[in-house]
């Protein structure tokens, strides 16, 4: 396929690594003791902010985030938001031990003013560019680079709390594959059930949700596109190469390694093959055939199938938009199983093991040729 054109939302990998290079300068000029691990987290909340220190008045009338808005509740501060303040609590909740540096406004607005333009755009995933991150463009594919550092950052900092806990839900399970393929399943479930519209769907999700066409191949698209999937998927590579290689410093370097280092031994040729040793996804390539033969096929799926399960019972409140999600203590939920609704998460699950075959025979193809 030939490369996809660059508009508005559009940032190649080699553009892209120098602006984040300019960036981190800028960055490291402002505080000098700003670690990779800090900078990841900042990077991330420029997309999924969350209640956290770097949320300030200057960088909110700057950045994609919505107009803010002061929502009080019991054990976090008043502090100004995303406008969307269960969103917001959603990420502070999911990653509470992600925010290392602490900053006053005055740092914030010297933040905000380093971020390149470029960076700041939005992608264009249905139609009105709402994407919350620009998309990363590599030959013909298109990476969503929110859900990239999302995951990143999710791996490097695994502890979560409450509702999450309350839900055995990790952390990596919102912040990757898990809530695509659940959010899929779910939509379709609240369609085939009559209500038509998810409950708690506005703006963009609710206008599509009111036109969408009855069929796993829509909402699947709707909720996991390829772009997410990639994006899902290179936050798990990055984060390999960053636990074995001690000398890079920097998020950009990360980049360069696992993007455009032919001789990194983790690099981007291997993406799914990485993908699926972090999530027990076992297989046999034959040279012969050129196909994917699952392991332990049967009892990797009804795992996968009861994690699922388990976000999607906490996305159903509400999907974080409604005080409902305030209210949440340390008692145990009870459990429904979403996929006594016409197997829809095993019908999301088995569409998305499938588009992994199909990648992990097209890198083993690649690589022999």
């Amino acid at each position: 396929m030939p490369p996809l054109k660059f508009k508005e939302g559009n940032i190649s990998i080699n553009s892209f690594i120098i602006l984040l290079k300019h960036f981190e300068k800028k960055i490291y000029r402002i505080d000098k003791y700003y670690d990779k691990f800090s900078f990841i987290n900042l990077f991330r909340s420029i997309y999924y902010p969350g209640i956290s220190h770097f949320i300030s008045y200057e960088r909110l009338t700057q950045l994609i985030i919505p107009p803010i808005t002061i929502f009080p509740f019991p054990d976090e501060k008043k502090i100004p938001t995303s406008g969307n303040p269960i969103k917001d609590l959603a990420f502070q909740r999911l990653l509470p031990s992600s925010n290392r540096r602490n900053y006053g406004t005055w740092v914030d607005k010297k933040i905000v003013n380093s971020i390149p333009k470029k960076l700041r755009e939005k992608a264009d995933e249905n139609g009105k560019n709402d994407n919350p991150s620009p998309y990363l463009i590599k030959g013909s594919e298109k990476i969503d680079l929110g859900h990239l550092i999302l995951c990143l950052d999710a791996l490097l900092n695994p502890r979560t709390s409450s509702p999450y806990l309350n839900f055995d839900v990790p952390n990596i399970f919102p912040s990757s594959w898990v809530a695509d393929i659940g959010i899929a399943a779910y939509w379709h479930i609240q369609y085939d059930v009559g209500i038509g519209t998810l409950k708690s769907a506005n703006g963009v999700e609710g206008s599509i949700l009111n036109r969408i066409n009855r069929g796993s191949r829509n909402f699947f698209n709707m909720s996991a596109p390829i772009s997410d999937l990639l994006g899902n998927a290179d936050g798990y590579g990055l984060h390999k190469v960053l636990l074995l290689n001690n000398n890079i410093n920097k998020l950009s370097e990360l980049f360069e390694e696992y993007y455009l280092n032919k001789k990194q031994q983790h690099n981007v040729s291997k993406r799914w093959r990485i993908f699926c040793k972090y999530n027990k996804l076992k297989f046999e390539y034959d040279f012969g055939s050129g196909k994917i033969k699952w392991k332990e096929k049967k009892q990797t799926e009804k795992l996968w199938i009861h994690y699922i399960n388990n976000f999607v019972n906490l996305y159903a409140i509400e999907s974080f938009s409604d005080k409902t999600f305030y209210t949440l203590t340390d008692a145990q939920p009870k459990m429904k199983n979403y996929n006594e609704n016409g197997n829809k998460i095993t019908i999301y699950y088995r569409k998305f093991l499938k588009y992994i075959e199909t990648e992990l025979e097209s890198e083993f193809r690649k690589e022999i040729n």
